[in-house]
């Protein structure tokens, strides 16, 4: 490793960087962004201050770490933690120890007047290395990815191409799917007394009374109460996205779940939050399928979602032939306040995850 760039200074993002941070996110991955994206991402979201950092050398942004800052429970507590997303430097300076001092920065210096008690990544392989070794992260587990054909057709061809057992294959498989979705269907329907499926453009209190009584199941997750659901999904300018909720007379929530239709190349629909009352695994089935037809009528050709095992959400998703599918993304955290205990925050059955918790899928933002 390099010694420092010259004048090296790291310090805290503000929004007078955001042109410069544009630029620096195109060139690490690609992707073109609105100003607005970033602003909303890390600069008003509910908690109200920047956990992220930036590097400088001679007046020019080298890298930058991006972190969300949430609340979570954890272990019956309510406590501050921050998500690392966007780690970036360039090219040039990739060895001389940039990113190793953003991190140690943002670990090491609180945010003014604010105590974060942990941070957590979801990293690849090569990434969650180098957390483990140097930063102090440790691991909870992979996180698996569950999968759904809709469109058999455009499984078969990406599956198969040109070959003859794409033509055999094509109405068996279609006649298949299909009357399994109207078995589906029609299963729900006893499920339905009583419930009614809503489409909703906001969420109000009533989310946070559901997500207290889920809660109480999981040692530690993000804290999905209508404040952060409102900033994660409803002014989320990088992407659109659909809720419905399951609802008795009286309005009082059963569940929701929150999806997208991501356009081509990806085409998959992703399912990012499935939160169900304890025990409603009929709810959970009622709203996927509901969600499953509304993103085959969008025009997804697969459908996707995360969550670990011990979740109701795993069998819901089973049982309506998604299939389960590792994948290299490693869940971390690492413990900031001592008061933490390290075995409670790394058992990955204490856990709540969906994919809401990222922000990225297969270079489209969610």
């Amino acid at each position: 490793m390099k010694s420092d760039p010259p004048d090296l200074s790291v310090e805290w993002f503000s929004a007078s960087n955001l042109r410069d941070w544009k630029e620096l996110f195109g060139e690490t991955f690609g992707v073109s962004l609105d100003e607005e994206y970033f602003l909303w991402k890390y600069s008003e979201h509910p908690l109200g201050f920047t956990a992220s950092t930036i590097a400088s050398t001679n007046g020019q942004l080298i890298g930058a770490l991006g972190a969300v800052p949430r609340r979570f429970n954890v272990g019956g507590e309510t406590l501050i933690g921050t998500h690392e997303l966007d780690m970036m430097v360039r090219k040039g300076q990739r060895n001389m120890g940039v990113f190793f001092k953003l991190f140690k920065f943002r670990l090491s210096t609180p945010p003014p007047g604010e105590k974060v008690s942990l941070s957590l990544g979801l990293n690849d392989k090569v990434l969650r290395a180098f957390a483990e070794r140097f930063l102090g992260y440790r691991d909870v587990d992979t996180v698996p990815q569950y999968l759904r054909v809709l469109d058999t057709s455009a499984w078969l061809d990406r599956r198969f191409g040109d070959r003859k057992i794409a033509k055999l294959l094509r109405l068996p498989l279609f006649l298949a799917f299909r009357a399994f979705d109207l078995v589906t269907n029609v299963r729900t329907l006893f499920t339905r007394f009583g419930l009614a499926v809503k489409k909703v453009d906001r969420f109000d209190e009533r989310f946070d009374e559901l997500w207290e009584d889920v809660s109480k199941r999981f040692g530690v997750a993000t804290l999905r109460d209508s404040t952060y659901l409102n900033w994660r999904y409803t002014q989320n300018p990088g992407c659109s996205f659909e809720t419905l909720t399951a609802e008795d007379k009286q309005g009082r929530l059963a569940g929701f779940i929150v999806f997208s239709c991501l356009p081509a190349p990806v085409d998959t629909g992703v399912i990012l939050e499935l939160v169900i009352r304890p025990g409603g695994k009929g709810v959970a089935r009622l709203l996927t399928s509901r969600a499953l037809n509304r993103l085959r009528d969008l025009g997804s050709k697969s459908a996707a979602a995360w969550t670990f095992d011990h979740q109701e959400n795993a069998a819901v998703l089973k049982s309506l032939a998604f299939r389960k599918k590792d994948q290299d993304l490693y869940l971390q955290v690492r413990r900031l306040s001592p008061e933490l205990d390290w075995d409670h925050l790394t058992d990955r059955n204490r856990w709540f995850i969906s994919m809401g918790d990222n922000d990225f899928y297969y270079g489209c933002p969610i």
